[in-house]
């Protein structure tokens, strides 16, 4: 994901792009109710394109941050270790989430599949942003399942400035080619491009990463002297939105390439030139609550979903549309909490 909080980096000032900051918070909360759907009585059926959207950000905001101190001698140890305090607090309070929900559920005798061993074995691993064998289903990442995005992007982070200073305009574009052409291929062998997160289909998350990070530092590259338009960020948020919730039913695999090698590309670079919405406080919210979303909300699904059906007895869409609401809104106040009071100093601690 695209993650940076800060106007400044290392005593360098930035510009804050307040609507892509917007794209991304909606687009997380996307990914929520695309997990919780039985919650709001619908789903949005394009919605897992969102982590597409999120590697072009990445892509873009991180040249945006760190191209100029990679010219000043930014070592890739120095870079990794930044990227990892800033993803590692939150994403491992979520796997504490998930090991308090395995640990309940042993108290109170529900049937689970887990072992003492297994689960060692999955958390160690996961913690370090490392995919588990299939020892609990076919997960890359059981115990917080979004963490297989993430080690996707610590990958390419580390591609990205281990080959800096040969990563020029005509490399990007043969590296993005390439990727397009291996993602056409994962779109007609699997149908969509949803794939990454099991083992059937890793290999896709392979594909997604390098066509769409790249393709973020490439737009950065070709736009950064560009004006801004006169025009509100707004359009771009409604224009994402459109992509992520459309059902294109039979034509998923077309729709799916299309989106992700044209569509999610122009709408970031539309986004990063217009102006922000009026409202800067959500656009502020927003940016930085998303990763911490992101990075939790799948345990907690998973507990609510164990809690509702044990001690309500009842099946989770009874409770809709209202019960998604409320959880959307408790989940959205539980990060902005942690983002204050957790993540932050963790943050400052790591680093």
């Amino acid at each position: 994901m695209c993650l940076l909080d800060s106007a400044s980096v290392a005593g360098r000032d930035l510009k804050v792009f307040h609507t892509l900051n917007s794209m991304r918070g909606v687009a997380a909360i996307t990914i929520v109710v695309w997990h919780s759907s039985q919650y709001f009585g619908f789903k949005l059926s394009s919605s897992y394109l969102a982590v597409d959207l999120f590697f072009v950000l990445s892509g873009f905001v991180l040249a945006h941050a760190y191209e100029h101190r990679f010219e000043h001698g930014l070592s890739t140890i120095s870079f990794m270790h930044l990227r990892f305090a800033r993803l590692f607090p939150l994403f491992a309070f979520g796997i504490a989430i998930s090991l308090v929900g395995v640990g309940l559920a042993w108290v109170t005798h529900a049937h689970l599949t887990w072992t003492l061993l297994s689960l060692a074995i999955c958390a160690l691993l996961n913690l370090g942003f490392l995919p588990a064998p299939p020892l609990h289903g076919d997960a890359v990442f059981p115990l917080n399942g979004p963490g297989w995005s993430l080690f996707f992007e610590l990958f390419v982070n580390f591609l990205y400035v281990l080959l800096s200073p040969i990563l020029s305009i005509r490399v990007l574009i043969t590296v993005v080619s390439l990727a397009a052409c291996a993602l056409v291929w994962c779109a007609a062998t699997f149908g969509d491009l949803s794939g990454g997160w099991i083992w059937q289909t890793f290999a896709v998350g392979f594909a997604r990463v390098l066509f769409s990070f790249p393709a973020g530092v490439l737009i950065y590259r070709l736009t950064r002297e560009w004006r801004p338009i006169k025009l509100n960020g707004l359009l771009a948020i409604v224009a994402m939105v459109l992509i992520l919730v459309i059902n294109p039913e039979t034509w998923r695999a077309i729709y799916d390439t299309i989106a992700v090698l044209t569509v999610i590309p122009v709408i970031v670079a539309f986004a990063s030139l217009t102006r922000p919405i009026r409202l800067l406080w959500i656009s502020s919210f927003l940016g930085a609550t998303s990763y911490g979303i992101y990075a939790i909300h799948d345990p907690i699904i998973t507990i609510v979903n164990g809690g509702i059906v044990r001690l309500l007895h009842k099946d989770t869409t009874s409770v809709s549309p209202w019960f998604g609401a409320i959880f959307l809104l408790l989940i959205l106040g539980f990060v902005w909490v942690l983002d204050k009071y957790y993540d932050g100093p963790a943050r400052r601690m790591l680093s």
